[in-house]
């Protein structure tokens, strides 16, 4: 076996623990990414990581990037050497801090373009009472 499959095993046994999506959902949005061109991808809500792997190997077939946010300290750290442990680490940028400040800050520089609409994709799987907020800042940024 892999490190990449042996770590994604890993995290799949503290599902529970960290509220990680399932492999079933991760592989969803893999494909879905890849399928669709999805290049500029932002994660609200990183965790340990689990989601972010799946979400940053999309992107590294396609030449994309995942920028992904996440409050806690702790988990931000424990996410951070995940992606370089499954290499992933030119793939995704993790960001550590208040959902919504992050996505306020979120340039089209961030991601290399030129669009004022620059993002392709959003997966929010964070802080529930604040999704609408999430959602009205990520709607002026995300392409049609």
């Amino acid at each position: 076996m892999s490190i990449l499959e042996d770590k994604l095993k890993e995290l799949e046994a503290t599902q529970k623990q960290f509220w990680n999506i399932d492999r079933g959902t991760a592989n969803f949005l893999n494909i879905l990414i890849k399928t669709a061109n999805l290049k500029n991808i932002v994660e609200v809500g990183t965790s340990n990581g689990y989601s972010g792997i799946w979400l940053a190997l999309a992107a590294k077939e396609i030449g994309g990037k995942v920028i992904t946010i996440e409050f806690h300290k702790c988990r931000y750290d424990v996410a951070v050497e995940n992606f370089k442990l499954c290499e992933l680490d030119k793939f995704i940028e993790p960001r550590q801090g208040m959902a919504i400040d992050e996505l306020i800050d979120l340039k089209k520089e961030d991601y290399d373009s030129d669009e004022e609409q620059f993002l392709d994709f959003a997966f929010v799987d964070a802080n529930k009472a604040q999704y609408i907020k999430y959602l009205e800042i990520i709607n002026t940024k995300l392409r049609r």
